[in-house]
């Protein structure tokens, strides 16, 4: 492969969408893999962490969220 066309891993994209009527409690469990996010408190849409994996948020009604990790 020629060195000006690098490798691009795949990344996942977290998209929260709330449609409901009222404000919502969002629970988030990470999964402790090499080479994924595995601190929650890196994420900043948790504002309630609950341990070093899983935390939660609340989501307005009509709102939407969204989070890309850092490359790397």
């Amino acid at each position: 492969m020629p060195k000006n066309n690098p490798i691009k891993a795949a990344q996942t994209t977290l998209k929260i969408t709330n449609r409901s009527g009222a404000e919502g409690k969002v629970y988030l469990t990470l999964g402790a893999a090499a080479g994924c996010v595995q601190d929650i408190k890196a994420i900043p849409l948790v504002t309630h962490p609950v341990n070093r994996l899983q935390g939660w948020f609340v989501l307005p009604h009509g709102a939407t969220k969204t989070y890309a990790p850092p490359h790397g």
